[in-house]
């Protein structure tokens, strides 16, 4: 039987393939945190693509701005520069065609000079991918042995880790609740693209699922109903109106004003008339995504072998609409948290990603030490 060796990991890249950024949280060997932010655009290349000026090295600009990477006979373009290129935001397909590439991306900045490193990749999968995790694994494994990028060629030797959406927080109610183990927990994080389920049992992983009941749903059906207003351009303003930096009236759903930033009419009665249907349309779009969204969580907690102790909810989404939630989840299911009450440092925060970093900040305070201690070959 051969020996085990221990592979002596430089840092950790633990990569969260969210649909409205990708974030990665570098952590290094001294317990250093770095935290990146990506466009989550990816477009494909042909060879002839890298002699465009576009694509020509530029030392004052953030490297994340001009990635692309490349490896055996794939180029791909990604974050701001695949936008140039009018890359895929990813919504309409499944996330792991996208993943290697948006990895490479992701890690490459991190290494800067260091062209050959041993590290450990985790990467958090929404639960529609889930099942492609051993394939993702290997075909990352082998992508970092060497790939290229506007840096140059990078040669990483790369323990591959997948984990579920969700299983950070998870993983952090075991750590901190002496009860865990006795308890069935179900955990529904809400982002962009999915609402996602992973459910635990005794400690045991009972349910993993994925809907089509994210945020884009909701931005959506708005878009759906109103006039000349895309997704793209709705969905920072449904953002803002759902969630003011300031309190509103427990019976007002949402604030007018961010809606006015996107009228036709410029001023006057016409601007106003334009306001009222958007705020009308966004109202009923509201009412239609927590009838839905609630009542496709209440039926995987339905499917619990016995009773639900506790529910956690997270993700961008959960944080967005919180109060909404709160109101009508009390009514279905009392025993809920956000979050599970863990809150980030505000040292991380300097990418204002709030509690979009929870999952995968959990995540990696919960593993990095295993990680740094135990891995071998």
């Amino acid at each position: 039987m051969p020996r085990s060796s221990k592979l002596s990991i430089e840092q950790i890249n633990l990569l969260d393939y969210g649909s409205s950024a990708t974030k990665s949280l570098d952590q290094t060997m001294s317990g250093a945190i770095t935290v990146r932010a990506y466009d989550p655009q990816v477009v494909d290349l042909i060879p002839e693509d890298l002699k465009d000026p576009l694509f020509v090295y530029k030392p004052t600009v953030p490297i994340e701005n001009q990635a692309w990477v490349s490896w055996g006979d794939r180029i791909y373009a990604t974050g701001k520069l695949a936008k140039l290129k009018r890359g895929d935001l990813s919504l309409h397909h499944l996330k792991q065609e996208r993943i290697i590439p948006k990895s490479l991306a992701a890690i490459f900045p991190s290494l800067g000079d260091r062209r050959k490193a041993t590290i450990a990749v985790v990467g958090q999968l929404p639960a529609g991918e889930w099942a492609s995790r051993d394939e993702l694994s290997r075909d990352l494994t082998q992508a970092l042995k060497e790939f290229n990028t506007p840096l140059g060629v990078y040669k990483v030797k790369a323990t591959v880790i997948f984990m579920p959406e969700g299983a950070g927080i998870v993983a952090y109610k075991e750590m901190n609740d002496p009860n865990f183990y006795d308890k069935s927990i179900a955990s529904f994080i809400i982002g962009f693209r999915n609402l996602s389920a992973l459910v635990v049992e005794g400690g045991v992983q009972s349910i993993i699922r994925s809907s089509k009941w994210g945020f884009s749903a909701l931005v959506q059906d708005v878009s759906d109903h109103v006039k000349e207003q895309s997704v793209e351009r709705l969905t920072p303003i449904l953002s803002r109106a759902f969630n003011p930096p300031y309190r509103l009236e427990s019976n007002v759903l949402l604030d007018r004003r961010p809606f006015f930033e996107i009228t036709h009419a410029r001023s006057g009665a016409k601007q106003v008339q334009e306001v009222d249907q958007l705020v009308a349309a966004a109202e009923a779009a509201l009412e239609r995504y927590l009838k839905s969204a609630i009542g496709w969580m209440q039926g995987v907690v339905n499917e619990l072998s016995g009773s639900c102790d506790e529910v956690i909810l997270s993700g961008g989404t959960a944080e967005t609409l919180k109060r909404h939630f709160s109101k009508r989840w009390m009514q279905q299911f009392p025993l809920y948290s956000f979050h599970a009450e863990l809150s980030l440092p505000t040292s991380l925060d300097d990418k204002e990603l709030g509690v979009r970093l929870l999952d995968p900040y959990a995540a990696l305070m919960c593993l990095s030490p295993s990680i740094f201690d135990a891995i071998t070959v």
